[in-house]
């Protein structure tokens, strides 16, 4: 049960919470406050203030430690919190040992008298701590006005839920220690989820305290709110030791202040315990101090401090371990995912092992899209030493990366999100992962971002190494380098002289003459750093690809050297990152320094510069296991290929100008993680990385589906099952993962578990990916006859082929084995990129049925075959018709046999939708369709299909099927031998009216049909159902291609899915098909507007005829005005809408919405009607 609490005028004397029934009352000599739903509203009668001592109660206590963190202390007071009270590490704010939770409150005086906000604070606190009514569990606090908050260390008794009255209300606190501190099993949730009226709560402490808002050892949720312009040392909204999840709400301008090493996360500061976070925004969020760090153009002040060779020794910015505008974990989780917005936060520690703009992450980090492929979005966070992102166009100094760093000794999982514009006046724009960390990255795009040095796309550190497998890696074009960009003008010109040799670990020397270097800017798209100036022994390794995720068969870029880094070249120890310690050298643009020129297109000085092609191996674009090659680099002289140097490369899009601008465009829209835009004053422009990061998802497997008498030839449309008893889903997190309650296996979605005795056996059904945009299930190829699949936990798995591709002998009774140990997987031949399985084409002529939308079997249909002469013409008594055969328990397809009596031919293949025809004589053939699936439009007149059986056939030959219509001037082969079947549907776009290129998202309509050609309902037939307008992005795990209809009991639809998966576009499938000759009519109506424009009240209409149509048009009623009339650009169907501005009385509109600005109404109404006036008169509307 749950208790709640609401407020009535009143004031309280000496106030107790006391328990009833169904409600708490809380009784005082002046009033009586009645429970219900809420926090007291102030008495309009005034009253005493309570004498109340908020009694901290529980047994956990807050005491920071030497090094600033939190401990539980198990005592009755909260005795400190979330590092307010930091003396250990250098240069944080000097509090007391410990600050002892206070009582009592303190009204705003400039909102309500002080007594009324005292009693208000009070109850509010009581409510917060007191017990639960008897036989509740939760209560819900409802707030009905502004309350100031002093007391802290609250430890609430029962389950709270807080929301608001459908009012804005603030909520003020102060005090030390933090406020709210949730108890392990116990719940406390901030208002409800799409609950605009609940979340209308603000959260503040005015940067007049520096106490968190919660610590929460409990299980936190924060559904909505605005949280901001707030401050402490660490975690001002919440410091986190339990379990937390934001699904919403706006966290801005709060600030973690002044504090000491491992500092940051002005919103979060985790120590342990788990995070989760699916919605919300968070903007301009920082990690700061008040002493200024920088001059004015963005360099690092040292206080006037230099040790004898001149390096700064201090700086108020010069932190370890510190970071994260918005977020800083030490340990535990954080999971980033779907509709979330990281924007402007910054963070201004900087040094090694400091930044993260946005975040700054150790212990598990997943970054992923959700079901829909929602991407989680930063957007101009920087990490530097100002406090504005750029300085002069120039990235000032600061932390490695802008958006999102990983601290060593973290596993991170980039399995989404989109990071755009932001900056580090370090390392790494986008991305940036430590030493000892590793990092798995999902199919991913790097483009149009700039590093000052080397890597625009991505860096590799001395010590960092990665690879790349088919199942996923990363596509990098269009990236730059540009020393411009550095704020430290020593780095642009490279290094000339002598300098200690920090390489061979025994105090030499290294000499480079003028004549030996040539620049500080090399490897547009990517850059790897020599392990020499580490001294590292271990040679680095990474694995280049020259396909993209989008096409694992062809080559999309060349790779060419662009400038080679020297030997010692580090990318990132320059002057201003560096203190006096073992890995500083003298003249440090020594780590910028390249040789070798770079790579051009254009002639330079009448000279074309030679590209350096890094060859791959691709003598043959069918060969499936090239494409790659591992790039490797050693400190020590060796032999070729193992580069003694930096490496540094650009990629070329392969094809014409078109094929470019397509392949970019393809690569852009099915990548999960888009980076572009973002800049690192060194080195890696979207992505660096000092440990091991591996493009692919944990961990993968790949076999290839091909002829067995053509293994260069792939085949589409098998389907496996693949089992485990000691692997299965690497992590329920990652797509796919275990069935739920009523999810169907067999469609090819989930992993199944299967207990047998003392066995556990995992498995799963993979169907093949085609690329069609409704696929759902493993393989992440879109390359029909191709399989990759992903989150394989370390085990040894078992691939059996459950379907063969039509006209294929199906594979009984043989498995195949893979083991995944760390690794992408090993199969029983020893392979470890990809193993070819082949089968025999079945004697006969085979093809298959499959919905041209959802790429589904379509079973059901009838097919005639004729025999043709030597011309192509019939051949009388030739024609026998097929029908589509599936097998059941009393229907076996393979025993049917050819009847010349009945002039039928048996459809030898049990499958639904595939239809296979043997015992044909030699010679050509006439193939049509005369029987179409119910529910699908017949095929366009005078369409059918050819195929031949050659003279002399062993039976096993592959025999083609070539399309005959009206649309093509020479018959076009049937790829796969698929014939589609289309389903009656209608498209139509939302657009702005006066703008046909605007999309609108958000509108709903209502569909009317089917209805005869004069708009009469049909008896039994006619429904009216609901539209919603979905969108997916890349990468979807539930994309709107594949949704269906929603059917009543009565096989009736109530409402029609959108399959189109771009907002503003709308396309809906299973229309009713007329009878031969006639048409159907339905009508679309508006029912919800896009915000911010009218709903129209017009009612449009479209016709279904039999066949394909050229195309369905949908128009509106000659009676609408030409502001509502459907636009028909390049055959679209484009519905406008009208601005509320420009808001009607006027034909088409419904004149409701009207600007209200207090007192200025009738100026605001003047104005809006004035241009409703020129709007009609232009369309000859007014008079």
């Amino acid at each position: 049960m749950v208790g709640t609490i609401t407020g009535v005028a009143g004031a309280e004397t000496g106030a107790e919470i006391t328990a009833g029934n169904n409600a708490e009352t809380i009784q005082g000599g002046a009033g009586v406050q009645s429970a219900a739903t809420g926090v007291v509203s102030p008495s309009a009668a005034g009253g005493n203030s309570a004498s109340v001592t908020a009694s901290n109660g529980g047994s956990s206590s807050e005491t920071t430690t030497s090094d600033g963190n939190v401990v539980d202390n198990g005592a009755n007071s909260d005795t400190s919190t979330s590092g307010n009270a930091d003396s250990g590490a250098a240069g944080t704010q000097n509090g007391a040992a410990s600050d002892k939770a206070t009582t009592g409150s303190t009204g705003d005086a400039a909102q309500q008298p002080a007594a009324e906000a005292d009693d208000v604070a009070t109850a509010f606190v009581n409510a917060l701590q007191s017990d639960c009514d008897a036989g509740t569990t939760e209560r819900v606090i409802t707030v009905t006005t502004d309350i100031t908050v002093t007391t802290t260390g609250i430890k609430p008794k029962c389950n709270i839920t807080l929301v608001s009255d459908g009012k804005d209300h603030t909520i003020i606190w102060g005090g030390k220690g933090s406020v709210l501190q949730p108890q392990n099993g116990k719940t406390f949730t901030i208002g409800r989820v799409g609950d605009d009226a609940a979340n209308k709560l603000t959260f503040t402490n005015k940067g007049a305290s520096t106490n968190p808002l919660f610590h929460n050892y409990g299980t936190l949720t924060i559904n909505g709110g605005t949280f901001k312009d707030s401050t402490s040392a660490r975690g001002t909204i919440v410091f986190n030791d339990g379990t937390l999840t934001i699904t919403g709400g706006t966290f801005t301008d709060n600030k973690s202040l002044d504090a000491g090493d491992a500092s940051g996360g002005a919103v979060l500061y985790q120590q342990s315990g788990s995070t989760t976070i699916t919605g919300g925004t968070f903007t301009n969020n920082a990690q700061t101090f008040t002493a200024q760090c920088a001059d004015a153009s963005g360099v690092p002040t040292p206080d006037g401090r230099k040790d004898a060779d001149g390096h700064p020794t201090s700086n108020p910015c010069r932190r370890q371990n510190s970071g994260g505008g918005a977020i800083h974990t030490e340990g535990g989780s954080l999971i980033i995912q779907g509709n979330v917005l990281f924007k402007g936060n910054y963070s201004k520690a900087y040094g090694w092992g400091d930044g993260g703009g946005a975040i700054f992450a150790k212990g598990e980090l997943r970054v992923q899209n959700d079901a829909k492929g929602n991407k989680p979005q930063f957007i101009g966070n920087w990490s530097g030493i100002t406090d504005q992102q750029f300085v002069d166009g120039k990235v000032p100094v600061g932390g490695a990366v802008g958006a999102i760093f990983l601290q060593g000794g973290s596993t991170g999982y980039f399995m989404g999100g989109k990071f755009t514009d932001n900056s580090s006046g370090y390392l790494g724009g986008g991305i940036y992962t430590e030493d000892n960390t590793t990092s798995w990255v999902s199919k991913a795009v790097a483009t149009d971002n700039t590093a000052g040095h080397f890597g625009g796309g991505l860096w590799l550190c001395p010590s960092g190494f990665g690879d790349a497998s088919k199942g996923g890696n990363i596509a990098l074009f269009d990236n730059s380098v540009n020393k411009d960009i550095d704020v430290n003008t020593l780095n642009y010109t490279p290094f000339v002289g002598t300098t200690e040799n920090q390489t061979d670990g025994k105090g030499g020397t290294v000499t480079y003459a003028a004549d030996q270097v040539d620049g500080v800017e090399a490897g547009a798209d990517l850059a790897m750093m020599n392990p020499a100036w580490k001294n590292l022994d271990k040679n680095r390794t990474f694995v280049l690809m020259d396909t993209w995720f989008t096409d694992r068969t062809q080559s999309a870029v060349d790779w060419y050297e662009d400038g080679t880094p020297v030997r010692e070249a580090s990318g990132f120890a320059d002057w201003y990152q560096s203190v006096k310690n073992d890995w500083v050298i003298d003249g440090s643009n020594l780590a910028v320094t390249k040789t070798n020129g770079r790579y051009v297109t254009k002639a330079t000085n009448g000279a074309i510069t030679t590209k350096i092609h890094v060859d791959l191996g691709v003598d043959d674009e069918t060969d499936h296991d090239a494409h790659s090659r591992t790039l490797e680099l050693s400190k020590d002289a060796a032999s070729s290929p193992i580069y003694t140097t930096g490496v540094a490369l650009t990629s070329v899009v392969r094809g014409t100008e078109a094929e470019q601008a397509k392949a970019k465009a393809d690569a852009m829209d099915s990548a999960v993680l888009v980076m572009t835009g973002n800049k690192a004053r060194l080195s890696g422009g979207a992505f660096g990385t000092n440990g091991n990061v591996k493009f692919s998802t944990p961990y993968t497997a790949s076999w290839s589906k091909v002829d067995a008498n053509d293994p260069n030839k792939l085949l589409s449309g098998s389907e496996w099952e693949l089992t485990t008893t000691s692997g299965g889903p690497y992590s329920p997190e990652f797509y796919p993962t275990y069935c739920t309650a009523g999810e169907d296996w067999n469609a090819g979605t989930c992993w199944k578990k299967t207990v047998n005795g003392n066995v556990t056996s995992v498995s799963a059904i993979i169907k093949d990916n085609t690329g069609s945009g409704a696929y759902v299930g493993f393989d992440n190829n879109p390359n029909g006859g191709e399989f990759d699949i992903n989150n394989l936990a370390n085990g040894t798995y078992t691939l059996t082929e459950i379907k063969a591709p039509t006209g294929y002998e199906a594979i009984a009774g043989k498995t195949y084995t893979f083991t995944v140990n760390d690794h992408q997987a090993t199969w029983d031949n020893g392979s470890e990129v990809d193993k070819h399985i082949g089968n025999t084409p079945l004697a006969g002529v085979s093809w298959n049925k499959q919905d041209a939308d959802t790429g589904k079997p379509v079973a059901g249909s009838g097919w005639t075959i004729t025999k043709l002469d030597v011309k192509g013409n019939e051949i009388a008594d030739t024609a026998r018709t097929v029908t589509d055969c599936a097998d059941t328990d009393t229907v076996t397809c393979a025993k049917g046999t050819n009847d010349e009596t009945a002039k039928t031919y048996a459809d030898l293949d049990g499958t639904a939708g595939q239809i296979r025809v043997e015992g044909l004589a030699a010679g050509a053939y006439k193939l049509v369709e005369t029987t179409v699936p119910n529910g699908y439009w017949r095929p366009s007149s005078g369409m059918y299909y050819t195929f031949t059986i050659a003279a002399g056939s062993t039976g096993n030959d592959t025999v083609d099927l070539y399309r005959h219509d009206s649309t093509t001037s020479k018959p076009v082969k049937v790829e796969n031998k698929t014939i589609t079947n289309t389903q009656p549907q209608a498209s139509w776009s939302k657009i702005a009216a006066g703008n046909n290129d605007k999309l609108l998202e958000g509108s709903a309509w209502q569909l009317r049909g089917p209805l005869t050609v004069d708009g009469k309902e049909i008896a039994g037939k006619t429904v009216t159902a609901a539209v919603t307008d979905c969108r997916n992005e890349a990468g979807a795990t539930d994309p709107c291609a594949s949704h269906t209809n929603t059917v009543g009991a009565d096989g009736k639809i109530t409402a029609y899915a959108d399959v189109d998966k771009t907002a503003g576009q709308f396309t809906v499938l299973g229309l009713a098909v007329p009878p031969a000759g006639t048409q159907y009519r339905y009508e679309l109506t508006e029912t919800a507007a896009p915000d911010g424009y009218v709903l129209s009240d017009v009612t449009y209409s479209f016709t279904i005829p039999t066949s394909v149509p050229t195309k369905v048009q949908i128009d509106a009623p000659k009676s609408a005005t030409a502001a509502l009339a459907v636009r028909h650009d390049d055959g679209k169907n484009l519905i406008p809408n009208v601005p509320a501005v420009a808001s009607l009385p006027m034909t088409g509109g419904t004149g409701r919405m009207w600007l209200i600005v207090g007192g200025a109404v009738g100026v605001v109404a003047a104005i809006a009607w004035a241009l409703v006036n020129e709007y009609r008169k232009r369309k000859g509307l007014a008079a």
